[in-house]
């Protein structure tokens, strides 16, 4: 896929839930892109967390019950715009 542009950069601060960061304060800042998307691409994933346990893609729907990462894709995703947008979440 083909970068398009810069989306939203996203803050976190929480606590680690793992067995090697477990109730650790962790900051993460992350970069989020809108991509150009092929008409034939299939979501395709090999990764796994630092926990070891397996990612995986798939295309899912903004109103869809599933929960997701980052929530704010939710809503933000419905209403494109041609800006970035930074969010902040503190879960401390």
């Amino acid at each position: 896929m083909e970068v398009d542009r810069l989306g939203f950069v996203h803050e976190n601060y929480f606590y680690g839930d793992a067995e090697f960061n477990l109730g650790k304060l962790i900051y993460e800042i992350s970069f989020f892109f809108y991509m150009k998307v092929p008409e034939d691409f299939e979501p395709k994933c090999s990764s796994f967390t630092e926990d070891d346990h397996q990612e995986f893609l798939e295309w899912i729907a903004p109103d869809d019950p599933i929960k997701f990462y980052p929530e704010f894709f939710r809503t933000e995703l419905l209403h494109p715009v041609n800006e970035v947008k930074h969010f902040l979440t503190d879960e401390r």
